[in-house]
């Protein structure tokens, strides 16, 4: 099924899932149709994270991306919530990608406390 024809936005999307580097923007994979619109719409698209998730589940009917049920915090205008959300990753870099993001998360806290260090000029 993979062999079907792609629209642009389907690579566009998948290119997204793929070994990232947008770490600093919405963090490692796998992303949430929330985090790709996001992405998306960094540039001059705006792109519904509806239309996203359509896409998202299309790609996994084709068997081009996988989707995993996580955890995560929602911000809504009565406060933080969390939410079980489904979360997307490239089938074809999945492997290498969860170890990036396995990689980036063992390191978070040394790079938060770094940070914080040298925003607040911590003395050497």
């Amino acid at each position: 099924m993979s062999q079907r024809r792609m629209t642009e936005r389907q690579k566009e999307i998948l290119s997204l899932l793929s070994g990232s580097d947008w770490y600093f923007e919405v963090g490692t994979q796998p992303y949430s149709a929330v985090d790709i619109s996001y992405l998306l719409n960094m540039g001059e698209k705006q792109v519904s994270p509806n239309a996203v998730r359509e896409t998202l589940k299309l790609l996994v009917k084709k068997g081009l991306a996988s989707v995993d049920r996580r955890k995560a915090t929602v911000f809504t205008g009565l406060g933080e919530i969390e939410r079980d959300l489904d979360h997307y990753w490239n089938v074809a870099t999945k492997e290498d990608d969860e170890i990036t993001a396995k990689a980036w998360s063992d390191g978070a806290e040394q790079r938060s406390a770094e940070a914080l260090d040298r925003l607040f000029g911590a003395k050497p």
